[in-house]
């Protein structure tokens, strides 16, 4: 008789502590959103190689109609053009940006989000990797 309360106490300690454990608050928050469209992200430049800006800030907004226009604030100038934007996972998503004033220029940015509104970047011209931008942005 005994055995059989100690293997039921085991059993049920067993199943208090696999609960215990399955009901942690484990769910990661997605970071990186669905969509930028409506939304403004200071970008900083803190690298970079040119014809890209190697440092400076701009706020980029995002139209829902799939434009976008840059408002260069530290020497990176003033542009606009088309985007596309995609979540290729819960904290990064890709970016790239055609501009309609600069001919041929097409970017395009990996998003690492590592705050809900804020994170890293790297770009890269897409008629030259080796040609990239790194830096930080923000969602104002």
């Amino acid at each position: 008789m005994r055995t059989k309360r100690y293997i039921w106490l085991c059993l049920m300690l067993l199943g208090i502590g696999l609960l215990l454990v399955s009901c942690g608050d484990d769910d990661d928050k997605d970071l990186a959103p669905g969509s930028v469209q409506g939304k403004t992200y200071q970008m900083i430049v803190t690298s970079g190689t040119l014809p890209l800006a190697r440092s400076g800030t701009a706020n980029v907004t995002f139209a829902a109609d799939g434009t976008y226009t840059v408002t260069g604030i530290v020497t990176i100038g003033n542009d606009q053009g088309t985007y596309t934007y995609n979540k290729t996972t819960d904290d990064s998503g890709e970016l790239t940006l055609t501009s309609t004033q600069i001919a041929g220029l097409q970017i395009t940015y990996a998003f690492v989000f590592t705050q809900e509104k804020a994170g890293n970047f790297t770009g890269t011209l897409v008629s030259d990797p080796a040609i990239t931008q790194q830096g930080t942005f923000t969602e104002l």
